[in-house]
C-alpha cells in the first residue's frame, strides 16, 4: 500500500491518524483492495479536520473499522453481487472489534460527514462510471444524466466541475464544481437521497442495479411534474421549448412561414430585410467597405427608401449627414447581419450580393417564409449581445425558448421589462444575470435582448411608461401583438418527442 502524506491533516492528530491508516491499510491489503484503502485514508484526514475532531476519542481499530464500514456502506460492500464484499458482521469480526461498536463509530462518521449511499466523493474509482449520482445534473430545473448527453455537453460539465470525467474516455477531471453548480448538484442530490432511503427502507438488500432503476424512476418522475418556479412548466417541458429547432411539425415552437406580406406589415425589421434584398436586386450586388459594411451609396439609398417607425428604439440618422450602414445600426446594419446568418446574402472578394434562396425570398409573395427565416435566425443564431455591448449573459440566449413561450402567456396586457422578469426569466438565469447599482440591468437586458427585437418583427409593441424617481433611463411598458399568436404556437405535448 502507498505511504499517506500526513501533512493534510492537524499536526496534533498525526500520530492518531498514522496509526489508524496503517490499520486501515493492512484490512484492505488482506480482505478488500487498494481503492478501499485509498478512500479509507482520505476519509481519516477528513475527520481529522473536524471540530471537534472524532478520532481524538477511542481506541485506534474503533476509528479504522469504522471508516473501513462508512466507505463500505457507500459503496454496497454488502452486496453479494459486488466485487469485493463482506456482511458487516464479517467486517466486525476481521477488524477484531464488536459489531455494535463498529456501527456506533459508523454513525458517528455518517453524521460528521453527511454520507450517503453512492456518494460521488466517496465513490471507489472504479465504480465511478457505473454510479447515477456522479452523472446527474440540474439543467434549468430538469434533471439529466450527463452519460446519455451529447459529447459537447458532457464536455461541458467537465470544464464546469459537474462531473469526474469524460464516460466515454474514462479520464479523471480537475474541475471543481463553481457555486451555482454545487447548488444545483446538491438540489439534485437531495431528490435521490430522500428516494435511496425509502428504497432501502423498504428493501434494505437492494442491489446497486434496482436501486439505479429506482432513481431513474424518480427521475422521470420529477420531470414530469410542474413546478411554480418554472411557471407552472415541468423540466420536461422547459426541456422541450429550449431544444426546440423552431420548425417542423415535432417541434415545440413553430413559426408560421405562410403569412401574407399585408399581415406582415408591422415588422420593420421585416421590411428593412426586404428593402436590402431589392436594392440588390436592383444593382446586380454593391461593394463591401473593408470592414464589410455596405458603401455609403448603398446606405444612402436604403435611408431614403427605408420606412418610418415610432418605436422604443427609433433611428434615423441627420438628412444632411453622409451615413455609414453602422449609423443605422437596429435597420440596415442589423437587416444585413441576419441576412447573412440567413444564408441570403454572401460576400465573396469585397462583393456583397444575393444567394440563390435570397433571390426566392425577395419577392412579397415569399414575405411570410423570410419573415420566419429572419425570426429564427435572430433568436436562435445571432449573438444577442450584440445589439447592447453589455455583459454576454449567455444563460438569458440559451433560454430564449422559455422567454418566448412565457410572453405567449402573460404578455397580453401592458407590463414593464422589470415587471415582466419574473415570470419570462428562468430563476437560474436571472440568478446570474449581471446587476448594477445604478439601474435595473436585468430589465435593461430583457428589453434589448427580447422586447425591443420582438417590436421590430412586429410581434410586441410598447409605450412609454413613467420614470422612477431618479432613474436614469427611460422607461416602456410592453405587450403582445395580435400577429405574435398567429404567427407563434406552442406545442408542449409532441415537442421533442
Amino acid at each position: 500500500m502507498p505511504v499517506q502524506d500526513h501533512d493534510d491533516v492537524p499536526a496534533r492528530l498525526r500520530p492518531r491518524v498514522q496509526e489508524i491508516d496503517a490499520l486501515i491499510d493492512a484490512f484492505a491489503l488482506e480482505h478488500l483492495d487498494a481503492e478501499y484503502a485509498a478512500l479509507g485514508r482520505r476519509m481519516a484526514a477528513a475527520l481529522a479536520w473536524r471540530r471537534p475532531s472524532p478520532l481524538e476519542r477511542g481506541e485506534a481499530r474503533r476509528w479504522a473499522a469504522g471508516i473501513i464500514h462508512a466507505v463500505g456502506w457507500v459503496n454496497f460492500l454488502t452486496d453479494p453481487s459486488q466485487e469485493p464484499h463482506m456482511t458487516a458482521a464479517e467486517l466486525a469480526a476481521a477488524a477484531g472489534v464488536g459489531q455494535s461498536t463498529v456501527a456506533a463509530s459508523f454513525r458517528t462518521i455518517r453524521d460528521a460527514l453527511d454520507l450517503m449511499r453512492l456518494d460521488p466523493e466517496w465513490t471507489r474509482p472504479s465504480k465511478l462510471a457505473d454510479n447515477p449520482l456522479a452523472w446527474m445534473i440540474d439543467v434549468d430545473g430538469l434533471l439529466m444524466d450527463v452519460r446519455d448527453a451529447p459529447p459537447e455537453i458532457q464536455a461541458e460539465a467537465l470544464r464546469q466541475g459537474l462531473i469526474p470525467f469524460i464516460p466515454a474516455a474514462g479520464a479523471p477531471g480537475t474541475g471543481a464544481p463553481g457555486a451555482d453548480a454545487e447548488r444545483a448538484l446538491r438540489q439534485a442530490w437531495t431528490m435521490l437521497e430522500d428516494v435511496l432511503e425509502q428504497t432501502l427502507a423498504a428493501k434494505p438488500d437492494a442491489t446497486i442495479d434496482e436501486l439505479n432503476a429506482e432513481l431513474a424512476a424518480a427521475s422521470a418522475g420529477y420531470n414530469r411534474r410542474p413546478q411554480a418556479e418554472l411557471g407552472g412548466l415541468s423540466p420536461s417541458d422547459v426541456d422541450r421549448l429550449l431544444n426546440a429547432d423552431w420548425e417542423g411539425a415535432p417541434s415545440a415552437i413553430r413559426l408560421d412561414a405562410t403569412l401574407p406580406a399585408d399581415e406582415l406589415q408591422p415588422s420593420p425589421t421585416l421590411d428593412d430585410a426586404r428593402l436590402v434584398l431589392t436594392l440588390l436586386a436592383e444593382l446586380g450586388h454593391a461593394k463591401a467597405t473593408p470592414k464589410g459594411n455596405f458603401p455609403r451609396a448603398f446606405v444612402a439609398g436604403f435611408h431614403e427608401r427605408m420606412r418610418p417607425r415610432h418605436t422604443a428604439r427609433a433611428e434615423w440618422g441627420e438628412a444632411s449627414k453622409v451615413l455609414n450602414e453602422e449609423d443605422l445600426f437596429f435597420s440596415l446594419h442589423l437587416a444585413r447581419i441576419l441576412l447573412e446568418l440567413s444564408g441570403l446574402i454572401k460576400r465573396r472578394k469585397g462583393i456583397i450580393s444575393r444567394t440563390r434562396r435570397g433571390e426566392q425570398l425577395t419577392g412579397a409573395d415569399h414575405a411570410g417564409a423570410l419573415f420566419a427565416t429572419l425570426v429564427r435566425s435572430h433568436f436562435r443564431r445571432l449573438n444577442l449581445a450584440y445589439l447592447d455591448g453589455a455583459d454576454p449573459a449567455p444563460g438569458l440566449q440559451q433560454t430564449i425558448g422559455f422567454t418566448l413561450y412565457q410572453f405567449g402567456r402573460v404578455g397580453a396586457d401592458w407590463q414593464t421589462a422589470a415587471e415582466l422578469g419574473g415570470a419570462l426569466v428562468l430563476p437560474a438565469v436571472s440568478e446570474a444575470l449581471p446587476t448594477s447599482p445604478y439601474f435595473d440591468e436585468r430589465a435593461l437586458l430583457l428589453a434589448t435582448r427580447f422586447l425591443r427585437p420582438l417590436e421590430g418583427f412586429g410581434l410586441a409593441r410598447s409605450r412609454e411608461a413613467p420614470r422612477p424617481p431618479g432613474e436614469p433611463l427611460a422607461h416602456h411598458s410592453w405587450r403582445k401583438t395580435p400577429l405574435f399568436d398567429r404567427f407563434l404556437t406552442f406545442d408542449l405535448a409532441s415537442g421533442g418527442e
